[in-house]
C-alpha cells in the first residue's frame, strides 16, 4: 500500500474537489483490505461488509477535514476501527455473537506441496482462528494490524490514537494472551 501515497493524495484531492471517479477510486484501492481488517476484528463477514460500506461513508463525509498528517490509509483504518468497534459494542449489548474468523486463511491458502505440512498448517490455522475469537476486540485489533496487515508500529498508534509505547505494550500483551489461549486449546 507505500506505493499509493502519492496517488492517494491527487485522488483525495480530486475528490475534495468533488470528483466522484475519484473518490470511487479510493475506494476500490482500499474496500479489499477495509473489509479484510474488520472480518477479522468482527469474525462475520457479512458484517464486515456493512462496516467496510460504512467505512467509506463516513470517510465520503469527513474527507474535507483530510489533511495528511497521516497516510490516508491510516486515517482510513481508524475509521474502519471506529466503525467496527460501534457495532462490536451495539451487539454486545444486545448479547453473544458467534461467527468464523478468518484470522488463519493466510496459512491454509499458502497450501503446500507435503500432505502431512498441508494438515498440520491447516490444524494451526483453526487453533489461531479459535484463539482469535477468544482475545478481546483491541488485541484482536493489534495483532491484525501488525501481523496480518504488517503496519508498523507508529501507523498503528495513529489508527488507535495512542502513543507507540502503548501500542508496544498491547501487542506484548495480545501475544501472550494468545500464546495462553492457543496453550489451552485442543483440536
Amino acid at each position: 500500500m507505500e506505493g499509493h501515497v502519492y496517488e492517494d493524495q491527487e485522488l483525495v484531492d480530486r475528490a475534495k474537489a468533488g470528483s466522484e471517479e475519484a473518490f470511487s477510486a479510493l475506494v476500490g484501492l482500499y474496500q479489499e483490505r477495509i473489509w479484510r481488517i474488520v472480518s477479522r476484528i468482527l469474525r462475520d463477514e457479512d458484517l464486515a461488509l456493512e462496516v467496510t460500506q460504512e467505512t467509506f461513508s463516513r470517510a465520503l463525509v469527513a474527507l474535507p477535514r483530510f489533511d495528511f498528517r497521516a497516510k490516508f490509509s491510516t486515517w482510513l483504518i481508524s475509521i474502519a476501527r471506529n466503525a467496527a468497534f460501534d457495532i462490536y459494542r451495539s451487539r454486545k449489548a444486545r448479547g453473544p455473537h458467534v461467527s468464523i474468523d478468518d484470522a488463519g486463511d493466510q496459512i491454509e491458502q499458502e497450501g503446500s506441496k507435503d500432505p502431512g505440512v498441508a494438515v498440520a498448517d491447516a490444524e494451526l490455522a483453526e487453533k489461531v482462528r479459535k484463539a482469535m475469537t477468544r482475545l478481546k476486540p483491541r488485541h484482536r485489533m493489534l495483532l491484525v494490524l501488525r501481523e496480518y496487515e504488517d503496519m508498523q508500529y507508529e501507523d498503528i498508534a495513529k489508527v488507535l490514537g495512542v502513543p507507540v509505547g502503548t501500542v508496544e505494550s498491547g501487542l506484548h500483551r495480545a501475544r501472550k494472551r494468545l500464546r495462553e489461549i492457543l496453550g489451552e486449546i485442543e483440536l
